[in-house]
C-alpha cells in the first residue's frame, strides 16, 4: 500500500503505514540536488519517475535578523517554469539568505530531455544548476495579519 501526503513530502514505496508517512513526509519536502542521487527516498525516482511540476513562481523568506521579509520570485518571460533546489543564483542568494538554496528551474528546451527514462544520471545532473539570475524577477510581499 502507498500513502500519499496532501501536505507535500515524497512518500517512498517502502513505507507501509500511515503513521510511517507522516514520519517521512517531513524529511522529504525538499529534494536537494547535491545529494538527490544518494538519499534512499530519492534514488530511484531521480532515475526513473521524473516529472515536471509547473509553477507560475515560488514564495521565499529573507531574514534580517528577527524580522523575515516575504517575496515572490518569478521569471521575467515565462509565465510557467518547472523546479527541484539546487544553489542560489546571486538575485536568491540575497532573498533566501539563510538556507541558500532555490528551486532548479529547467528552460523550456530541456523539459523534453528532462521527462526521458533513458537520460543518463550526468546529464540529469547537468539540469539541476541554478537559473540565470538575469532572467528571473521579485518583489516583496505583504504579509496577511491574522484577525
Amino acid at each position: 500500500m502507498k500513502y500519499k501526503s496532501l501536505t507535500g513530502g515524497l512518500i517512498p514505496f517502502w513505507i507501509k503505514t500511515k503513521q510511517e508517512a507522516e514520519e517521512i513526509r517531513k524529511m522529504t519536502l525538499n529534494a536537494r540536488a547535491d545529494t538527490i542521487f544518494e538519499k534512499p527516498s530519492f534514488r530511484e525516482p531521480i532515475i526513473k519517475k521524473r516529472c515536471l511540476i509547473p509553477s507560475t513562481g515560488y514564495f521565499e523568506w529573507r531574514h534580517e535578523g528577527v524580522k523575515k521579509i516575504p517575496y515572490y520570485i518569478y521569471l521575467k518571460d515565462e509565465k510557467i517554469f518547472s523546479i527541484i533546489t539546487t544553489d542560489t543564483n546571486p538575485l536568491t542568494d540575497y532573498i533566501h539568505n539563510a538556507k541558500h538554496r532555490m528551486p532548479a528551474i529547467l528552460s523550456k528546451e530541456d523539459e523534453e530531455k528532462w521527462l526521458d527514462p533513458t537520460l543518463p544520471k550526468k546529464e540529469i545532473s547537468s539540469l539541476l544548476k541554478p537559473f540565470e539570475a538575469e532572467r528571473m524577477d521579485a518583489f516583496t510581499i505583504k504579509k496577511i495579519t491574522k484577525r
